[in-house]
């Protein structure tokens, strides 16, 4: 054997003996040695987590229009002219993932002034 390699020792075991130049060879027992099974799954789940990680990297940008428009609405057997947004009370939901960018371009059709927050 040569020294500081990994041999392999019977071909249906999954003990091990480490060869290094400093140690004396040390045979790895049954419960700390890997199953073939265990590694071959762990080796995938490592590889799908890292596609999955790739794939999920691109970051789109999206777009919204909102028109602020001064709407009557009844709620409550109140009529009562509020702001909408594109037609809406409360305004439409935006959708996006982290790392995406959201680009939302807001035209004021009302006489005062306007401010979003979310």
């Amino acid at each position: 054997m040569q020294p500081g390699i990994l041999h392999r020792l019977g071909s249906q075991e999954s003990s091990f003996v480490l060869v290094s130049s400093d140690q004396v060879a040390l045979p790895v027992s049954g419960s700390m040695a890997m199953p073939r099974r265990l590694d071959q799954l762990l080796l995938r789940l490592m590889a799908s987590c890292f596609l999955l990680q790739a794939l999920s990297v691109h970051a789109i940008t999206r777009h919204y229009k909102f028109n602020v428009v001064m709407r009557n609405m009844t709620l409550l057997c109140s009529t009562k002219s509020i702001l909408t947004v594109n037609g809406k009370f409360p305004g439409p939901t935006l959708y996006a993932r982290e790392g995406d960018d959201v680009l939302v371009k807001v035209v004021n059709h009302s006489p005062h002034n306007v401010t979003i927050h979310w």
